[in-house]
C-alpha cells in the first residue's frame, strides 16, 4: 500500500474505529452513502474517491509505534478483510477522508536497560512515529522502577496513568540531542567566522 501524506482539505480526520472485541463476522459499522475514501483512482494513485459502500478502511497506525502491516493492507473504499480486522491491523471508519491518516515528523527518544542497580540509559535511541498534530513526548524510568519488567525499555510516547500512579514512569519533553548539537555547532562556527571577518 502507498501512504498519502498530502492534504485533502479536510479540517479534521477522525481516528479509525478499533475493535477491542471483534465479532465473529462482518463489521457492525454502518456505511454512510455519499462519503469519499482514500482509494486508488483510475490512474492507480491514491486520492479521495466516491465510496458506494459508505465505509473506508486501511492499515491501523499506532501512535508512537507506526503502521501495522501497511505492506499487505490497502487504503480503500470497503471493509477490511475479517482476518486483518480481528488482528487489529486494519481499521474502518465512515466519514469522508477518515482513512487519509497524515503522518507527523519522526522523532527519537532514549532507550533504557535494566542492570543490577536499576535502569540506565542505553546508547541506542528509538525512532518514534506519530500522526500529524500528536505531541512529541518521551518517557523515562521513575524512582519506583526497580524491576526488569516494570518499565518498557523503549522511551517513545507518554507514560500510562497506572505507571504514573505507581511512580515507575515519568513523562519528559522531547529533545533531539542530535539536532541540538548540530545547531550549537553551527552557532559556534558562525560566531568564529564573524570574529575572523572583524
Amino acid at each position: 500500500a502507498v501512504v498519502s501524506t498530502q492534504s485533502t482539505g479536510m479540517v479534521a480526520i477522525p481516528a479509525f474505529i478499533r475493535h477491542p472485541a471483534i465479532e465473529a463476522g462482518p463489521s457492525s459499522l454502518t456505511g454512510i452513502p455519499g462519503i469519499k475514501c482514500l482509494d486508488s483512482n483510475d490512474s492507480g494513485n491514491l486520492a479521495l474517491t466516491n465510496c458506494s459502500t459508505g465505509i473506508c478502511s486501511g492499515p491501523v497506525f499506532e501512535e508512537y509505534v507506526g503502521w501495522k502491516n501497511i505492506s499487505s493492507i490497502d487504503f480503500k473504499c470497503g471493509n477490511c478483510l475479517l482476518s486483518h480486522l480481528q488482528s487489529g491491523q486494519c481499521g474502518e471508519c465512515n466519514t469522508t477522508g477518515c482513512n487519509d491518516i497524515r503522518i507527523g515528523e519522526v522523532f527519537k527518544c532514549d532507550n533504557y536497560s535494566f542492570l543490577s542497580t536499576g535502569y540506565v540509559k542505553s546508547r541506542t535511541r528509538s525512532k518514534c512515529r506519530r500522526k500529524e498534530g500528536t505531541p512529541a513526548v518521551c518517557h523515562k524510568p521513575a524512582k519506583n522502577a526497580r524491576d526488569p519488567s516494570a518499565f518498557p525499555k523503549f522511551g517513545c510516547g507518554p507514560c500510562t496513568q497506572e505507571q504514573l500512579d505507581f511512580i515507575i514512569c515519568e513523562d519528559i519533553s522531547y529533545c533531539d540531542k542530535t539536532v541540538g548539537h548540530s545547531l550549537l555547532f553551527v552557532v559556534i562556527i558562525a560566531f568564529v567566522v564573524g570574529e575572523i571577518q572583524v
